[in-house]
């Protein structure tokens, strides 16, 4: 079974997530942080995964560049999601720290699926 590992602090959002993949037929592995999307990310080796921009703890750029940098985990493709207010600044960190994509909220219907179904 396909593994994707979402990460933003809030739990809505991350429901909302899940229901956008649930038609792919993906596990979805949750963290509320970026330094439990580290732990699960070495845990589960997802492939790929969806970060929010302004997790707690460690952002979303910076928990791409570790996963990007981590031998075991470089592989894996991580889209940063954010709001659309922050978009620009987050457009230049997440590609600089090696992100596959960046998606903004709102988000259109089928994106995410359509995202995840292009990564794997």
């Amino acid at each position: 079974m396909i593994k994707i590992l979402v990460a933003d602090h809030n739990k809505k959002s991350r429901l909302e997530i899940r229901k956008a993949l649930l038609p792919g037929g993906y596990k979805i592995v949750e963290a509320g942080d970026g330094e439990q999307a580290l732990q699960k990310a070495k845990l589960h080796h997802p492939q790929a995964a969806f970060v929010d921009f302004n997790l707690p703890q460690i952002d979303g750029p910076e928990v791409c560049r570790q996963i990007k940098e981590d031998p075991v985990l470089g592989n894996i493709p991580v889209v940063i999601i954010t709001d659309a207010d922050s978009a620009e600044t987050a457009s230049a960190r997440s590609l600089e720290a090696g992100a596959a994509n960046i998606l903004v909220r709102p988000l259109p219907n089928g994106s995410l699926l359509a995202c995840a179904q292009s990564l794997i």
